[in-house]
């Protein structure tokens, strides 16, 4: 298969009814410098501006020992990272040892706002864990589309939906569904799940359809600025291309009309 050309100067529409709840970018690399509660949010809280501290986070591990009755038993496996809140959006910037996470929350804005804040929280990362390369590059984007609830047929929301057997003449309850696809000549994979679920951020939309494109690097790259600064829009362009390749022409009309 030949490579595809990444055209990050192609411009998409931006949708009035935009069906993003949150995006998201990590990092992963490993850390090469000590890695102490008390100093590390010291330094993130100088350097991290617009954002607040939220929690400290430990991670803990469940263990069954089998005798009669059985006994469960959690294990406090040590500290693990610091969580940051933006002062004025539903923002989270995650600092773990050997990974950095950014969820944007809420309405969805712009890329440009999005990627700023994305290398303002990766910076102070960088600064504090010092890592020489990066193991894992991700961009995720989760859309929820809201369903009437006479929905019984996805084929007007996205293309390639879900069918009954055939002869079979039964209703779709729910459904979900993987794919996972290499990008030739670059290296990228996205994975793309798509699935009917209730929204917990929005448990009074009911029923909607969950599109969730995750485009992420596959070997392992210097750690610097620039080529970050490149990945960054080629991935963006590779999760549009999923995304408007996954819904119907029809879908894309309706999220394009201006909100009332």
């Amino acid at each position: 298969m030949s490579s595809i050309e990444i055209n990050t100067d192609e411009r998409f529409q931006r949708l009035n009814r935009a069906p993003i709840v949150e995006a998201v970018v990590e990092f992963r690399g490993k850390a090469t410098t000590s890695w102490v509660e008390e100093d590390v949010r010291k330094d993130i809280e100088a350097t991290l501006e617009g954002f607040s501290f939220l929690d400290s986070q430990r991670d803990y591990k469940l263990e069954i020992h089998p005798q009669q009755p059985p006994r469960h038993e959690f294990r406090d496996l040590g500290w693990k990272g610091l969580r940051f809140k933006s002062t004025t959006a539903e923002h989270i910037a995650r600092f773990e040892k050997d990974r950095c996470i950014f969820s944007w929350l809420g309405p969805y804005e712009t890329w440009d706002t999005f990627r700023e804040i994305v290398m303002q929280v990766w910076r102070v990362h960088e600064r504090v864990a010092q890592p020489k390369e990066i193991e894992r590059l991700g961009v995720r984007f989760v859309n929820f589309i809201p369903l009437p609830q006479d929905a019984a047929d996805l084929q007007q929301y996205i293309i390639s939906s879900p069918q009954s057997p055939e002869r079979l003449d039964v209703e779709l309850i729910d459904f979900i569904h993987q794919d996972r696809f290499e990008v030739p000549g670059h290296d990228y994979f996205i994975k793309i799940i798509r699935t009917t679920q209730s929204n917990k951020e929005m448990p009074d939309a009911g029923l909607g359809l969950i599109i969730d494109i995750d485009v992420y690097t596959t070997t392992p790259f210097r750690s610097d600025l620039q080529q970050i600064e490149t990945k960054l829009p080629q991935m963006r362009w590779l999760k549009n291309k999923a995304f408007f390749g996954t819904i119907t022409p029809e879908e894309r009309t309706r999220l394009e009309e201006t909100t009332k």
